[in-house]
């Protein structure tokens, strides 16, 4: 199964509901579980499809990196070559390297004061000139990125206002699929209630039937008794017969 943990399923638009008491509450418990389970690390890219961005670093920005991993402060900029430097201590005044290394910052020292009156010199000699050239070429500039700008702001007007219209046009699939679910529902209840009246009622015929074919079995054998025909007389005996004709005597004439 796909992982949908990432999904994101609020359509801001359509929910209602945020003002009702004890949502904003339920809310703030969902982010607090949210963030339990969420740990952050230092890298935070290590979900991310790996790259390998060593073959882009140089040896300075290696070095750079290792510090940074070290916590590490960076080293400040040294201006002391470029102030006044004082004499040789009075204990190496005698030694000439000393005295090399004082002349070699007095040089440094000197280079960088000459840069710096020079740069002064042109800057005063063109530096109005060379900004009222580049005066057009700022506003330029100015007008690209306000053009810009305007863009991004209406393709962001555009990316919400069509935003807006598929989560609402999501929202009228989701109401009419919603109402939808509740009459199915409601006719499967209707239908499974219809069932169960149908299930009773064949119940109950099937009872009724049972009884009545138990009484007609019941009945069956006692037709039989009234129907059987009943005995006959015994037959007469001739010489009993006889013996009581002659008992009687003739028969008077007529």
């Amino acid at each position: 199964m796909a992982d949908i943990s990432g999904i994101v399923d609020a359509l801001p638009y359509v929910d209602a509901g945020y003002d009702t008491p004890g949502v904003r509450e339920a809310v703030t418990a969902l982010v607090e579980e949210e963030m339990k389970r969420y740990r952050p690390t230092k890298d935070y890219l290590q979900n991310v499809v790996s790259n390998k961005f060593e073959v882009f670093q140089t040896d300075l920005m290696k070095a750079e990196f290792q510090r940074m991993a070290e916590n590490k402060p960076m080293e400040k900029l040294d201006f002391k070559k470029y102030q006044q430097q004082p004499k040789p201590a009075i204990n190496r005044r005698r030694d000439p390297t000393a005295w090399e290394e004082c002349f070699d910052r007095v040089v440094v020292l000197h280079n960088h004061m000459v840069n710096r009156l020079t740069n002064l010199q042109l800057q005063a000699e063109y530096g109005a000139e060379i900004w009222r050239r580049y005066i057009p070429t700022v506003e330029r500039q100015l007008k690209q990125i306000e053009s810009e700008l305007r863009d991004t702001r209406n393709r962001i007007q555009e990316i919400n206002w069509e935003r807006k219209n598929k989560q609402l046009q999501a929202g009228e699939k989701l109401s009419y699929l919603e109402t939808s679910w509740v009459n199915l529902v409601a006719k499967n209840y209707e239908i499974e209630k219809v069932c169960l009246e149908l299930e009773e009622r064949i119940s109950e015929w099937e009872r009724f039937h049972e009884a009545k074919r138990l009484q007609k079995a019941q009945e069956k054998p006692n037709a039989q008794e009234s129907v059987r025909p009943k005995s006959l007389p015994a037959p007469v005996d001739d010489s009993v017969a006889t013996t009581d004709a002659e008992e009687i005597g003739p028969m008077p004439a007529t």
